[in-house]
């Protein structure tokens, strides 16, 4: 459960990063190359989906061993994961559709 919750953290810094200068009239998501910004976009991308992956195939394998008495708490961890996962990916493709460099 703790990657996930280092996966969401991650995503929230990913989503501020993205959203921060994006223009939802012209789908344009604005940016510097270089920039600390963009930087932190991608660390924490790759933050994100390290540690729910990670996460989500550790809790999968804990969720199914028959003596695991936190089986529930194990399932609840794979399941957040994988919507870090999905959100991650999503934000990602959102970003790179609409990325436009400013110089």
């Amino acid at each position: 459960m703790l990657l996930a919750i280092v996966g969401t953290a991650s995503l929230a810094l990913m989503c501020v990063c993205v959203f921060w200068r994006f223009d939802f009239a012209n789908f344009v998501a604005l940016f510097r190359m270089g920039s600390p910004r963009f930087f932190a976009l991608a660390g924490s991308a790759v933050v994100a989906l390290g540690t729910s992956t990670a996460g989500f195939f550790l809790s999968l394998n804990a969720a199914g061993q028959k003596r695991n008495e936190l089986a529930g708490l194990a399932w609840k961890a794979f399941f957040a994961n994988a919507i870090v996962i999905a959100l991650t990916l999503c934000v990602g493709i959102i970003f790179f559709f609409a990325k436009q460099s400013v110089s």
